[in-house]
């Protein structure tokens, strides 16, 4: 049976939690662990989003697919260790996903990350919304 009751999907990155913690020091991680130095904190937001391998391939200028793999993994596993955990819900947004789901909208959860990363940080953070499913990536 179909719900008539409006769905409301909601990004996790930067509408629901800033990644910018995490995600800079997992990117970081992998550049100086590669022999590159650091982005400043202020350069973080501009890479949150797009894939790592674009990222990668901006931020040192390489286009080895071997090495950006490399780069990408280090990051990856990095933020399975503890960069998922450094994010932290905005102020506020706790309280409104409570309060839409007790009204009884469906709520849902999205991301460009991976499907398990966004599951884990949405439970992390106790949402009721706290099942994400991957979208489907465009090719170019």
């Amino acid at each position: 049976m179909r719900s008539t009751l409006p769905a409301l999907v909601f990004d996790l990155d930067g509408t629901l939690s800033d990644p910018a913690v995490g995600i800079g020091r997992s990117l970081n991680h992998a550049l100086r662990t590669s022999g590159f130095p650091p982005i400043a904190e202020s350069q973080v937001s501009r890479y949150i989003g797009p894939p790592l391998d674009h990222t990668f391939r901006a931020i040192t200028g390489t286009d080895s697919p071997e090495f950006v793999e490399t780069l990408v993994g280090r990051h990856r596993q990095r933020y399975a260790d503890v960069g998922y955990a450094e994010k932290v819900l905005y102020a506020g947004m706790r309280e409104s996903i409570a309060g839409l789901a007790g009204r009884g909208l469906m709520l849902g959860g999205c991301a460009s990350k991976r499907a398990h990363f966004a599951e884990k940080i949405l439970q992390m953070f106790g949402l009721p919304c706290c099942r994400a499913r991957p979208a489907r990536r465009q090719r170019s």
